[in-house]
């Protein structure tokens, strides 16, 4: 497996925030935007996860998945945020 690249990253991130904007809050985004920023897209997608998980914020199935997904591109453990967040979807 070839290690993702910083325009995949980048491009998959911004695919996830899109999907999720409109279910955070500014403050929340900004949190988040520190640390994408600064490429830290591993520590920004544990915190959008962690937002989503503490306040039990309700997401799309599409943005799930996206989530999901690159979390696996980016080698974390993808079964963390499957669990965490799969009560979490829009019904």
């Amino acid at each position: 497996m070839t290690t993702p690249t910083k325009t995949t990253l980048e491009k998959i991130f911004t695919e996830v925030m899109t999907l999720v904007s409109e279910d955070l809050t500014l403050s929340e985004k900004k949190e988040i935007e520190e640390f994408s920023d600064f490429e830290e897209f591993g520590i920004a997608l544990e915190t959008l996860r962690d937002i989503i998980w503490e306040e039990d914020k309700k997401i799309s199935e599409k943005a799930f998945i996206k989530i999901v997904e690159m979390s696996k591109v980016m080698r974390m453990d993808s079964k963390i945020f499957y669990k965490k967040l799969e009560g979490n979807t829009k019904k």
